[in-house]
Protein backbone atom coordinates (compact mmCIF):
# COMPACT_ATOMS: atom_id res chain seq x y z
CA UNK A 1 0.00 0.00 0.00
CA UNK A 2 1.12 3.81 -0.49
CA UNK A 3 1.86 6.14 2.59
CA UNK A 4 -1.93 8.06 3.63
CA UNK A 5 -1.03 11.72 4.57
CA UNK A 6 -3.78 12.30 6.93
CA UNK A 7 -5.04 15.72 9.01
CA UNK A 8 -3.71 16.44 12.21
CA UNK A 9 -0.06 15.39 10.86
CA UNK A 10 -0.85 11.94 10.76
CA UNK A 11 0.97 9.33 8.35
CA UNK A 12 -0.38 6.02 7.66
CA UNK A 13 1.46 2.80 6.08
CA UNK A 14 3.46 -0.46 6.58
CA UNK A 15 6.90 -0.77 8.51
CA UNK A 16 8.91 -0.98 6.08
CA UNK A 17 7.49 2.45 4.01
CA UNK A 18 8.01 4.27 7.25
CA UNK A 19 11.35 2.74 7.34
CA UNK A 20 12.03 3.85 3.35
CA UNK A 21 11.17 7.39 4.08
CA UNK A 22 14.37 7.88 6.16
CA UNK A 23 16.80 5.29 4.58
CA UNK A 24 19.88 5.94 3.27
CA UNK A 25 20.10 5.53 -0.72
CA UNK A 26 23.68 3.94 -2.22
CA UNK A 27 22.33 4.99 -5.75
CA UNK A 28 22.41 8.17 -4.71
CA UNK A 29 26.11 10.51 -4.03
CA UNK A 30 27.91 9.34 -1.24
CA UNK A 31 28.11 11.86 1.56
CA UNK A 32 31.69 11.05 2.30
CA UNK A 33 34.02 9.46 0.22
CA UNK A 34 38.01 9.17 0.09
CA UNK A 35 39.74 7.11 -1.72
CA UNK A 36 42.89 7.93 0.32
CA UNK A 37 45.68 9.95 -2.14
CA UNK A 38 47.12 11.23 0.59
CA UNK A 39 45.73 10.71 3.70
CA UNK A 40 44.13 14.46 4.00
CA UNK A 41 41.71 15.08 7.23
CA UNK A 42 42.98 11.65 8.64
CA UNK A 43 45.13 11.52 12.05
CA UNK A 44 47.55 8.94 11.91
CA UNK A 45 48.98 7.52 14.80
CA UNK A 46 52.09 4.97 14.30
CA UNK A 47 53.60 3.68 17.81
CA UNK A 48 56.55 2.48 15.92
CA UNK A 49 57.19 2.89 12.15
CA UNK A 50 54.98 3.64 9.69
CA UNK A 51 52.83 0.82 9.17
CA UNK A 52 49.79 3.19 8.80
CA UNK A 53 50.03 5.36 6.24
CA UNK A 54 47.98 6.78 2.67
CA UNK A 55 50.52 6.79 0.29
CA UNK A 56 50.64 7.46 -3.83
CA UNK A 57 49.06 4.13 -4.37
CA UNK A 58 45.44 5.82 -3.45
CA UNK A 59 44.70 3.61 -0.87
CA UNK A 60 45.30 3.02 3.25
CA UNK A 61 47.69 0.99 3.61
CA UNK A 62 48.18 -1.36 7.44
CA UNK A 63 50.49 -3.57 9.46
CA UNK A 64 49.48 -4.86 12.34
CA UNK A 65 51.81 -5.83 14.96
CA UNK A 66 53.10 -6.20 18.39
CA UNK A 67 55.48 -3.42 17.78
CA UNK A 68 52.71 -0.75 16.76
CA UNK A 69 50.08 -2.16 18.95
CA UNK A 70 47.56 0.65 19.85
CA UNK A 71 48.11 2.21 16.32
CA UNK A 72 45.93 3.14 13.49
CA UNK A 73 43.93 6.47 11.57
CA UNK A 74 40.56 8.32 12.77
CA UNK A 75 38.53 10.88 10.56
CA UNK A 76 36.37 13.16 12.14
CA UNK A 77 32.80 13.07 10.78
CA UNK A 78 31.71 15.72 12.94
CA UNK A 79 29.43 16.19 15.88
CA UNK A 80 25.81 16.05 13.46
CA UNK A 81 27.05 12.57 12.29
CA UNK A 82 26.63 11.48 16.27
CA UNK A 83 22.97 12.19 16.12
CA UNK A 84 21.99 10.11 13.09
CA UNK A 85 20.59 6.56 13.09
CA UNK A 86 20.59 5.71 9.58
CA UNK A 87 23.97 5.61 7.86
CA UNK A 88 25.63 3.12 5.55
CA UNK A 89 29.24 2.46 5.57
CA UNK A 90 30.89 0.84 2.36
CA UNK A 91 34.57 -0.24 1.87
CA UNK A 92 37.35 -2.39 -0.04
CA UNK A 93 39.67 -4.51 2.15
CA UNK A 94 42.45 -6.45 0.69
CA UNK A 95 44.49 -8.54 3.17
CA UNK A 96 47.84 -9.75 2.02
CA UNK A 97 49.42 -12.66 2.40
CA UNK A 98 52.98 -11.00 2.55
CA UNK A 99 52.39 -9.36 5.68
CA UNK A 100 51.20 -12.10 7.77
CA UNK A 101 52.56 -13.85 10.50
CA UNK A 102 50.59 -16.75 12.50
CA UNK A 103 50.98 -17.82 16.37
CA UNK A 104 49.36 -18.31 19.43
CA UNK A 105 48.59 -14.74 20.24
CA UNK A 106 45.57 -12.88 18.44
CA UNK A 107 46.81 -9.96 15.93
CA UNK A 108 43.16 -7.95 15.54
CA UNK A 109 42.53 -5.02 13.08
CA UNK A 110 39.15 -2.72 13.67
CA UNK A 111 38.16 -0.99 10.30
CA UNK A 112 34.55 1.05 11.45
CA UNK A 113 32.80 4.03 13.51
CA UNK A 114 33.75 4.63 16.88
CA UNK A 115 32.75 7.38 19.92
CA UNK A 116 36.11 8.52 20.23
CA UNK A 117 39.71 8.18 18.89
CA UNK A 118 41.12 6.35 21.97
CA UNK A 119 42.83 3.23 20.76
CA UNK A 120 43.88 0.59 23.35
CA UNK A 121 45.58 0.88 26.78
CA UNK A 122 48.54 -1.98 25.90
CA UNK A 123 49.13 -5.01 24.16
CA UNK A 124 46.57 -7.76 25.47
CA UNK A 125 44.30 -4.52 26.94
CA UNK A 126 40.78 -3.12 25.76
CA UNK A 127 40.11 1.14 26.50
CA UNK A 128 40.71 2.41 29.47
CA UNK A 129 36.80 3.69 29.23
CA UNK A 130 34.08 2.28 27.47
CA UNK A 131 33.36 4.05 24.53
CA UNK A 132 30.54 3.52 21.67
CA UNK A 133 31.82 0.56 18.58
CA UNK A 134 30.13 -0.18 15.63
CA UNK A 135 33.16 -2.20 13.47
CA UNK A 136 33.94 -4.93 11.38
CA UNK A 137 37.02 -6.57 12.61
CA UNK A 138 40.34 -8.95 11.36
CA UNK A 139 41.44 -11.76 13.70
CA UNK A 140 44.74 -13.31 12.91
CA UNK A 141 45.98 -16.30 15.19
CA UNK A 142 47.45 -20.14 15.28
CA UNK A 143 46.46 -21.28 11.85
CA UNK A 144 42.77 -18.93 11.92
CA UNK A 145 41.85 -16.19 10.17
CA UNK A 146 38.21 -14.58 10.98
CA UNK A 147 36.51 -11.91 9.49
CA UNK A 148 34.35 -10.68 12.60
CA UNK A 149 32.18 -7.55 14.26
CA UNK A 150 31.72 -5.52 17.15
CA UNK A 151 28.40 -3.22 18.25
CA UNK A 152 28.78 -2.28 21.54
CA UNK A 153 29.28 0.40 23.94
CA UNK A 154 32.01 -1.46 25.96
CA UNK A 155 36.04 -1.44 26.82
CA UNK A 156 35.99 -4.61 24.71
CA UNK A 157 38.81 -5.61 22.23
CA UNK A 158 39.77 -9.32 20.82
CA UNK A 159 37.94 -11.86 18.80
CA UNK A 160 33.91 -11.75 18.70
CA UNK A 161 32.93 -15.20 17.44
CA UNK A 162 29.11 -14.03 17.19
CA UNK A 163 27.17 -13.46 15.16
CA UNK A 164 29.58 -12.48 12.57
CA UNK A 165 32.65 -14.99 12.08
CA UNK A 166 34.06 -16.63 8.92
CA UNK A 167 37.12 -17.47 7.55
CA UNK A 168 38.67 -15.00 5.08
CA UNK A 169 41.65 -15.88 2.31
CA UNK A 170 44.53 -13.63 2.32
CA UNK A 171 44.89 -12.02 -1.17
CA UNK A 172 41.35 -11.48 -2.17
CA UNK A 173 39.42 -8.79 -2.37
CA UNK A 174 36.12 -8.23 0.51
CA UNK A 175 33.10 -5.53 -0.19
CA UNK A 176 32.76 -4.58 3.65
CA UNK A 177 29.45 -2.91 4.56
CA UNK A 178 28.35 -1.53 8.47
CA UNK A 179 24.21 -0.27 7.80
CA UNK A 180 22.79 1.37 10.91
CA UNK A 181 18.60 1.20 10.99
CA UNK A 182 17.90 2.54 14.65
CA UNK A 183 19.35 0.32 17.04
CA UNK A 184 19.70 -2.08 14.54
CA UNK A 185 23.24 -2.75 12.92
CA UNK A 186 23.53 -5.06 9.71
CA UNK A 187 27.79 -6.25 8.67
CA UNK A 188 28.24 -7.59 5.85
CA UNK A 189 31.66 -9.13 4.16
CA UNK A 190 31.33 -10.33 0.70
CA UNK A 191 33.67 -10.99 -2.58
CA UNK A 192 30.68 -9.84 -4.66
CA UNK A 193 31.31 -5.73 -5.79
CA UNK A 194 27.95 -5.10 -5.04
CA UNK A 195 28.10 -5.32 -1.68
CA UNK A 196 25.32 -8.41 -2.20
CA UNK A 197 25.71 -11.57 -0.66
CA UNK A 198 28.49 -13.12 1.38
CA UNK A 199 28.21 -13.41 5.18
CA UNK A 200 26.15 -11.10 7.78
CA UNK A 201 25.75 -10.56 10.96
CA UNK A 202 23.08 -8.60 12.99
CA UNK A 203 23.52 -6.30 16.25
CA UNK A 204 21.16 -4.72 18.43
CA UNK A 205 22.41 -1.58 20.36
CA UNK A 206 21.60 1.85 21.27
CA UNK A 207 24.83 4.06 20.68
CA UNK A 208 24.60 7.77 20.98
CA UNK A 209 27.99 9.28 20.49
CA UNK A 210 29.42 7.10 16.86
CA UNK A 211 31.14 10.04 15.30
CA UNK A 212 34.68 8.87 14.13
CA UNK A 213 36.03 6.57 11.57
CA UNK A 214 38.36 4.37 13.69
CA UNK A 215 40.76 2.16 12.58
CA UNK A 216 43.16 0.08 14.71
CA UNK A 217 45.53 -2.26 15.44
CA UNK A 218 45.28 -4.45 18.46
CA UNK A 219 47.78 -7.44 19.90
CA UNK A 220 46.88 -10.21 22.85
CA UNK A 221 50.59 -11.22 23.41
CA UNK A 222 53.60 -9.62 23.12
CA UNK A 223 55.82 -13.46 23.09
CA UNK A 224 53.56 -15.20 21.02
CA UNK A 225 52.92 -12.43 18.56
CA UNK A 226 50.37 -13.09 15.00
CA UNK A 227 50.31 -10.20 12.61
CA UNK A 228 48.16 -9.04 9.75
CA UNK A 229 48.02 -6.86 7.42
CA UNK A 230 46.95 -5.17 3.75
CA UNK A 231 44.95 -1.82 2.48
CA UNK A 232 41.67 -0.72 2.16
CA UNK A 233 39.97 1.72 -0.26
CA UNK A 234 36.55 3.26 -1.84
CA UNK A 235 35.31 4.16 1.59
CA UNK A 236 32.34 5.58 1.11
CA UNK A 237 29.04 6.71 4.09
CA UNK A 238 25.70 7.53 2.94
CA UNK A 239 23.50 9.60 5.59
CA UNK A 240 19.73 8.70 6.08
CA UNK A 241 17.20 10.70 3.99
CA UNK A 242 15.33 13.55 5.69
CA UNK A 243 11.83 13.27 5.11
CA UNK A 244 9.72 16.29 3.74
CA UNK A 245 7.43 15.68 6.49
CA UNK A 246 6.46 18.11 9.43
CA UNK A 247 8.37 17.78 13.13
CA UNK A 248 5.83 15.67 15.73
CA UNK A 249 4.08 14.25 12.97
CA UNK A 250 2.69 10.56 14.10
CA UNK A 251 2.94 7.61 11.78
CA UNK A 252 0.61 4.58 12.10
CA UNK A 253 1.91 1.18 11.18
CA UNK A 254 -0.79 -0.77 9.16
CA UNK A 255 0.88 -3.93 9.80
CA UNK A 256 2.37 -3.28 13.39
CA UNK A 257 -0.14 -1.73 14.67
CA UNK A 258 2.59 0.79 16.18
CA UNK A 259 3.21 4.71 16.52
CA UNK A 260 5.71 6.48 15.71
CA UNK A 261 6.89 10.30 15.85
CA UNK A 262 9.35 12.06 13.83
CA UNK A 263 11.32 14.67 15.61
CA UNK A 264 12.72 16.48 12.36
CA UNK A 265 15.59 13.95 12.29
CA UNK A 266 14.26 10.41 13.34
CA UNK A 267 11.27 8.31 14.55
CA UNK A 268 10.65 7.07 18.03
CA UNK A 269 8.00 4.84 18.68
CA UNK A 270 5.00 6.54 21.32
CA UNK A 271 4.59 4.32 24.19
Amino acid sequence: MAIKYLSGKRLQGTAAERTALSSADTSATPDFSDVFTNGDNWTFTNTSGTYWNASSNSRLNWENRIANNASGANHDLGTSFAGRTDWILRFELYPQSNKEVQYNGDAVTIFGIHGSTAFNSGVGNGYSSAKDQAHIQMATANSTRYVQGRVCDCTTLAQNQSPLNFTYTNNTQYYCEIKRSSDTYTLRVTTNSDYTGGTTGEFTASLTELRYIHLESWGQNSSYESRNGGYIDNMKIWFGQTPNIQTNSIFEESDTGKHYIWSGSAWTEVA
